[in-house]
């Protein structure tokens, strides 16, 4: 089986480290994982080193040849606070 080649780009080293090992504990026979520390390292080497990029900005990003995974922080739900009563004795309906 042929791995995928991808390349990461994020900015913060924890968060990048964490990712990566993740994938190499889950995948590591599938794919191929190449770190870059700034954006156009990622660049030059989508030119035949990636089949697919991960990065957490997308602005300068100009290879329609290769796919482009945006990563983006999550949006908290928003949560309603209040009363809820719940009936739990048993109803006629029950009978």
């Amino acid at each position: 089986m042929k791995k995928v080649k991808l390349g990461i780009y994020l900015e913060e080293d924890e968060y990048r480290q964490r990712f990566t090992c993740y994938f190499m504990n889950h995948y590591k026979d599938q794919i191929e994982i190449y770190i870059y520390t700034d954006m156009e390292q990622l660049l030059q080497a989508a030119g035949g080193t990636i089949d697919v990029a991960l990065a957490e900005e997308t602005d300068c990003w100009n290879r329609e040849d290769i796919p482009l995974v945006q990563l983006v922080d999550e949006t908290p739900l928003q949560t309603e606070e209040g009363v809820c009563l719940l009936y739990t004795s048993p109803s006629p309906r029950d009978a």
